[in-house]
């Protein structure tokens, strides 16, 4: 995925961060083309064919911007026991006929 392709904005991640100025743009840049990535893996959604004349809804758009704030703020890995916020998000929007067999 490519930045222009992502369905949220560096200005929206940076003001959901609360980050000002620019010297974190690049870092910032592969945290949410990381994000967009994984919810496109956990929803099986394509962002340049499945809405490309519809709005996103505001929940993809929420489960990235998280996405990338916790790629931000602990940059190590983790591990999850649980399902988490994001997964709870995009589940509705998951396309289940998409499912590899």
């Amino acid at each position: 995925m490519r930045l222009e392709n992502c369905p949220v904005s560096l200005v929206d991640l940076k003001k959901h961060l609360r980050v000002d100025g620019d010297l974190l743009d690049d870092d910032l840049q592969d945290k949410l083309v990381a994000a967009a990535e994984y919810v496109e893996g956990l929803t099986l959604i394509d962002f340049k064919t499945d809405y490309v004349d519809d709005d996103i809804p505001y929940a993809i758009k929420a489960a990235i911007l998280m996405t990338a704030g916790r790629l931000f703020e602990a940059p190590t890995d983790a591990i999850f026991e649980k399902e988490t916020a994001v997964m709870n998000l995009v589940k509705p929007y998951k396309k289940w006929d998409r499912m590899r067999r």
